[in-house]
């Protein structure tokens, strides 16, 4: 990859294995402008302001369905965050942390893709899990330059983590809430919902060309029929008035 980006590394003392994941990130994902240890607010936004344009975010820390943590007991929010990244460039973000999936629309609906873990109960993810997902997601963007086509290559490796198309709307896994969002028009989802609906108008056409078809047949048939009666009724008719006529006929003979 070629754009710059920006990783959010605060130093925590449990994320014991954030320090490989970390130099996982700025070796495969370089340049990268690198935010660790001691980081504040203030620090997140000047980097975004002072040093962009940046391609996209990594941030290696806790979080929940409201904020991200930075250092001494100092918190994100997830709005904030986002309106930073948009303004900094930044077209998609890596949450690498508990329960981050809930501030994902955040991010979405101002247009950037989003990895997260559940909002739910499983999204306290190990920090060995994390560690994984983290350098292999990190491998399989180097490779392929997307983030939607690298999540997909390694989501099997832990199904708590989720990808959100930027503009999409997000759908979380606490009571299966439904949080509003910008729907992109141009999702996988949609192009397939919308052949789907497509087949199905084609289906219906075909039927309703087939019934119509048939009524016109039935009706054309009937129109026969009733007119073979109608014939048959005149040819009755006049051959029972000449079977008259010829005994009248006879009769006179006689």
């Amino acid at each position: 990859m070629n754009d710059q980006i920006l990783l959010i590394a605060p130093a925590h003392t449990d994320l014991t294995l954030a320090a490989d994941e970390f130099q996982e990130v700025i070796n495969q994902l370089r340049p990268v402008y690198v935010l660790q240890g001691e980081i504040s607010e203030g620090d997140v936004i000047r980097a975004l302001n002072d040093n962009g344009p940046f391609g996209g975010a990594w941030v290696i820390s806790h979080a929940n369905e409201d904020i991200v943590e930075l250092s001494n007991s100092e918190t994100m929010p997830h709005s904030a965050l986002a309106v930073a990244l948009a303004a900094g460039g930044a077209s998609w973000v890596v949450l690498n942390a508990c329960k981050s999936e809930g501030g994902a629309i955040q991010y979405t609906s101002r247009g950037i893709d989003v990895v997260a873990v559940e909002q739910g109960a499983g999204g306290e993810i190990e920090d060995r899990a994390a560690w994984r997902m983290g350098r292999l997601l990190a491998q399989a963007l180097a490779d392929t330059g997307d983030l939607g086509v690298a999540f997909e290559q390694v989501r099997g490796i832990d199904n708590r983590y989720r990808y959100y198309e930027g503009g999409s709307a997000v759908r979380t896994t606490q009571g299966g809430n439904v949080l509003q969002g910008i729907l992109q028009e141009q999702t996988t989802e949609t192009r397939l919902l919308r052949a789907e609906m497509e087949g199905v108008r084609r289906a219906i056409e075909k039927q309703t060309d087939a019934r119509s078809a048939l009524i016109w047949t039935i009706a054309v048939l009937a129109a026969i029929c009733l007119g073979l009666i109608v014939l048959l009724g005149f040819e009755t008719v006049y051959l029972f008035r000449f079977m008259l006529q010829e005994l009248a006929n006879s009769g006179a003979g006689l």
